[in-house]
């Protein structure tokens, strides 16, 4: 069976890669208070569940504030 996520990419790493990222873009790019806060909610409710996403969450946020090809908010 082929792999829908791309060659050597596991189900597990997909999905954290895709939550990271919808994690990482309403924390930085949110105007919402409440979406900032649900973010970091969802976040929390992961890592008690022993999903710890923190670091896959920190690199989106660097890539999505860093990156050449985003803009830089400051």
């Amino acid at each position: 069976m082929s792999e829908p996520w791309g060659p050597g990419v596991t189900a597990y790493e997909a999905v954290t890669s895709v939550v990271s990222l919808h994690i990482a873009d309403a924390l930085v790019n949110s105007k919402s208070d409440d979406v900032r806060e649900w973010a970091r909610e969802l976040a929390r409710e992961l890592k008690r569940e022993r999903i710890d996403l923190r670091e896959d969450i920190g690199r989106q946020v660097l890539r999505l504030t860093l990156d050449p090809l985003n803009d830089v908010p400051f």
